[in-house]
């Protein structure tokens, strides 16, 4: 009987051969890129030494074990090569001879597994000798040991510098020499950083070896990663199955948190294996707690006073810093922190990135290092940073969990439970968020997260029918158009267009009211896809053709996905093509159809107040007394940039931002986004930013808009001086905020587009 795989975090020795190939989900295409590097050698000879460079927990110690059980399973490979593997820290490594020693000791235990016992103990005898005491002889005896085998040594070395650096420089000449030789050794190593000797051309070993960058886990990857993982672990895995299935959107707010870490990947499948959180909050909470003796013991390498300091200070700023900015905040001389910065990277334990200046910033490399040091070290403020972007986060891909969280926040029988932390963050940020469904106008849910999609009656047939049985055509109609949200929730947009397609023309004729409604649920979702695609055109064709097929009906259940196409299309006219005449124009045409006022006379005065019609958009603002007062006061803030009072623009904006404009739940944070486009016509985009930036509660609360904003008034680039967590929600929302830019790139080819490509594994 096949024992169930278990899932190893940093001793991956503990697995059999089988159980850790069924673990082995990351790095398959890169495990066959090297595999085909060794067949190629095998056919022309030529030798090419590789080094897999990655930070910690990417995942070097994994693909070399499974590049070794691969060469042993490879009929070609297996009679050209010895697959050899080290401990991963040679650190007896002073001298060429204790290499060869190592080498030795590595083929011993290759032999004793390849049932070669009396080989593996005539070596062990043989390494006591003399002979295996000098550099020459040692390596001679390593050489002629693997001739009477057969067979090349194919050398798995982990923390290949840590071997290299403790060489003497002649040694290293040596060892180049005998690695260069017809019949040498091959090398595949890894390092958590590019070897140093590799840019000394006095070094020996100066472009010797082909480095190979094992980058982070794609959000894709890591969803594929898990996937796989679920599926070898059969019933075990029916947990993560069900969140993949429900809420993928929990994986992407994690994904973001964690850096695409493939050892950080197994924590998180292993904590929603076993059930033990249902939120994101939780979720993060198990893998600090699973990660902090490792992690403590990282930073404990460092033992000065100033080694500790600047690594306080990198780590708590979050964003990269300059050196400049780190001396003054640490009150070491510059320097000596440009030493301190180069050991720290030479460890790779820090790394140098691009800024919007013209200086560099210096980050931790390993984010998730970050993350758990803000958690465990930070200061109150700084710990509610990181708790507030994980709600804004996680609200980027799913509209259902910050109401969840509030009501858990707010129930006494429960909050004992809840770090006090937690409750303060949620409580005070989104204190005014309701848990209910929005009104069937609500922009956020016709754009982003559930895109004006009114609630969908799954349990019974329409409301005169409603104690009827559905038919198994009103049953096909409503699973069709209840898969393709599902669909287009978990990021596949080509299939919901699909299945929105086929709903439609299958029952697209039906005159069945409750069948209509899956159809207008088709189109709307149709929508909302085509959106968020920036297929924006073809969104309003999707729009209009709801009003087009029930907009003469009467019934009450498709009054309100008319609401919400009329809505829809005037809001893809303004905060997508820019044209806020035109979405005038439909607003007025759904309230001459007699709907919703409220919702239609809101965004119309948004509309007048971007075409410089104060007085009308005044007018409104007086008939809007049914309007939620976080709605109400954007809109007033947006009256009162537009007549260039900014203080009265400045105490009603902090007046909405304080009841929680989240960019899922909040009815307004649309709203929101086109004040922030109508102060920068009116020339006060950095005053607005400034008196934003100065005010600590709003700051910290909205990073990630804040980001974003600064990025809109002053260039892209400025997205660099974020942290990479707060980068990628900051990116999506410039992405909200300057539609235009988003439909250039979305019209430009792929080939035709600035920038680097994506760097393939091998690069």
């Amino acid at each position: 009987m096949t024992m169930l795989p278990g899932i190893n975090l940093y001793t991956q020795d503990n697995l059999s051969d089988e159980n850790f190939v069924g673990n082995f989900v990351a790095r398959r295409a890169l495990l066959d890129i090297l595999l085909n590097g060794l067949r190629a050698l095998v056919r022309d000879g030529e030798v090419q030494h590789s080094i897999l460079i990655g930070a910690r927990g990417m995942g070097k110690s994994s693909l070399l074990r499974r590049l070794a059980i691969a060469v042993k399973a490879d009929e070609q490979l297996q009679t050209h090569f010895l697959p050899l593997r080290f401990r991963e820290e040679q650190y007896n490594v002073i001298s060429l001879d204790s290499f060869w020693r190592n080498c030795g000791e590595a083929l011993a235990d290759w032999c004793d597994g390849a049932g070669l016992g009396e080989t593996a103990a005539a070596l062990d005898r043989a390494i006591d000798s003399a002979t295996w005491r000098d550099p020459e002889g040692a390596g001679a005896e390593f050489h002629a040991a693997c001739a009477r085998l057969g067979r090349r040594p194919l050398l798995l070395l982990d923390n290949l510098d840590l071997v290299l650096d403790g060489l003497k420089e002649n040694d290293g000449w040596k060892l180049r020499r005998a690695l260069q030789a017809p019949d040498g050794p091959v090398v595949i190593g890894a390092a958590t950083r590019l070897l140093q000797q590799a840019g000394d051309r006095e070094a020996p070993f100066y472009e010797f070896f082909h480095p190979v960058m094992l980058e982070p886990l794609t959000e894709v990857e890591l969803t594929q990663c898990l996937t796989a993982l679920a599926a070898m672990r059969g019933a075990a895995g029916a947990p993560v199955r069900a969140i993949l299935a429900r809420e993928p959107e929990r994986l992407a707010t994690l994904y973001t948190l964690t850096g695409g870490n493939p050892r950080i990947l197994a924590l998180i499948y292993q904590l929603l294996e076993r059930v033990e959180s249902e939120t994101v909050f939780a979720d993060l909470g198990i893998l600090l707690d699973q990660v902090t003796p490792f992690y403590k013991a990282r930073i404990e390498e460092y033992q000065t006073a100033q080694q500790r300091a600047v690594i306080d200070a990198i780590a708590l700023n979050w964003d990269p810093i300059t050196s400049n900015a780190l001396a003054t905040a640490t009150g070491i001389e510059i320097t000596t922190i440009s030493s301190q910065l180069n050991r720290l990277k030479k460890d790779g334990l820090v790394e140098e990135v691009s800024t919007s200046g013209t200086r560099s910033g210096y980050q931790l490399a390993e984010r998730f290092l970050n993350i758990w040091y803000l958690m465990r070290h930070g200061t109150r403020r700084t710990k509610l940073r990181l708790r507030w972007l994980t709600i804004v986060l996680s609200k980027l891909f799913t509209p259902d969990e910050l109401g969840r969280l509030a009501a858990e926040a707010r129930d006494e029988n429960r909050a004992c439970q809840w770090h006090p932390d937690d409750r303060i963050a949620v409580i005070e940020a989104f204190a005014e968020v309701a848990a209910e469904p929005r009104s069937l106008g609500d922009r956020a849910l016709t754009r982003i997260a559930d895109p004006g999609l009114p609630s969908f009656d799954v349990t019974g047939t329409a409301a005169t029918t409603h104690q009827q049985i559905p038919t198994s055509e009103q049953m096909a109609a409503r699973t069709l158009a209840l898969e393709a949200i599902r669909l287009r929730k978990a990021g596949n947009h080509n299939d919901a267009l699909v299945i929105c397609d086929q709903l439609i023309e299958r029952f697209g004729s039906s005159t069945e009211l409750t069948i209509q409604e899956a159809v207008a649920l088709a189109l709307l979702n149709k929508a909302a896809v085509l959106d968020s695609l920036g297929r924006s055109e073809e969104a309003l064709a999707s729009y209009d053709a709801v009003v087009a097929r029930f907009g003469v009906l009467q019934a009450s259940n498709l009054r309100k996905y008319i609401e919400a196409a009329i809505v829809g299309q005037g809001n893809t006219l303004y905060d997508q093509l820019e044209q806020p005449d035109a979405a005038a124009k439909v607003y007025r045409r759904g309230l001459e159809m007699g709907l919703d006022a409220t919702v239609l006379n809101t965004n119309l005065a948004w509309a007048l107040l971007a075409t410089d019609r104060i007085d009308e958009a005044r007018a409104l603002e007086a008939e809007l007394s049914e309007l939620d007062a976080e709605g109400l006061s954007l809109l007033r803030a947006g009256l009162a940039v537009a007549r260039d009072n900014l203080g009265d623009a400045f105490d009603h904006l902090g007046n909405a931002l304080e009841t929680g404009l989240d960019p899922d739940t909040s009815k307004f944070f649309d709203d929101l986004l086109r004040l922030l486009r109508i102060a920068t016509a009116h020339g006060h985009g950095e005053r607005l930013l400034a008196w934003w930036q100065a005010s600590p509660p709003y700051a910290d609360r909205y990073l990630p808009v804040l980001g974003a904003f600064n990025a809109y008034l002053r260039g892209e680039r400025f997205l660099l001086d974020l942290a990479p967590e707060i980068r990628r929600p900051a990116q999506l929302l410039l992405e909200r905020l300057s539609p235009r830019r988003r439909r250039a790139e979305s019209s430009t080819p792929a080939s035709k587009r600035r920038g680097r490509p994506r760097k393939r594994p091998n690069a």
